[in-house]
């Protein structure tokens, strides 16, 4: 008869997770315990307290588990304690989007052109694959020289998205019709002068 290796319950990866994300529910449930204590009286953790959470959370623990919470939803409580003593008036938004300007900063829209570093112009090889695999500069360089136009350089990009895509899961939304009629204009603006 051969043993076959089983998971311990202690070191399944699931239990594991589960207990991370119930921990997290349980010190939410246990700040909304503790830090209502009555006035004068400093809030206090005790095994009941982390059950009270459990229970609310429909989680369930074992003495050994909850020995283990312990330190942290101590330390947990004191973060939730710090960040109740600020005061936001309701003039601040909440943080529903991340804006990377400093309240001094003025957007002025969109940049007007992308610096690209020059590169000595290269032959353009045959091979579409070879010439998608190529870095910016020299995209750039061959752009400038017309060795190849925007339009059949956007229609390497593209034919590859389509095959590509599918398998490698990597689109959400094709743009072909507007990939194509910027790629025209950027061609009419390098033929009228403007780079």
């Amino acid at each position: 008869m051969s043993a076959t290796p089983t998971t311990s319950s202690k070191t399944n990866p699931w239990r594991i997770t589960a207990i991370s994300l119930a921990l997290i529910c349980a010190v939410l449930a246990a700040a909304l315990f503790i830090t209502h204590a009555p006035p004068g009286r400093e809030p206090s953790f005790s095994p009941e307290t982390v059950l009270s959470a459990a229970f609310l959370s429909d989680l369930d623990f074992t003495p050994g588990e909850i020995e283990l919470m312990m330190p942290d939803l101590r330390e947990r409580h004191q973060l939730f304690r710090r960040l109740r003593g600020v005061s936001l008036s309701n003039s601040v938004f909440p943080a529903f989007f991340f804006n990377p300007l400093a309240p001094s900063d003025a957007f002025n829209g969109p940049p007007q052109g992308i610096p690209v570093a020059s590169a000595p112009v290269r032959q353009l090889p045959e091979n579409p694959e070879e010439i998608a695999f190529q870095p910016l500069p020299v995209l750039s360089a061959w752009i400038r020289t017309g060795k190849i136009r925007s339009v059949e350089l956007t229609r390497i990009y593209l034919d590859r998205l389509k095959r590509l895509g599918p398998r490698l899961h990597c689109v959400v939304t094709l743009t072909e019709e507007l990939a194509m009629k910027q790629a025209e204009k950027a061609d009419r603006d390098l033929a009228s002068g403007h780079w």
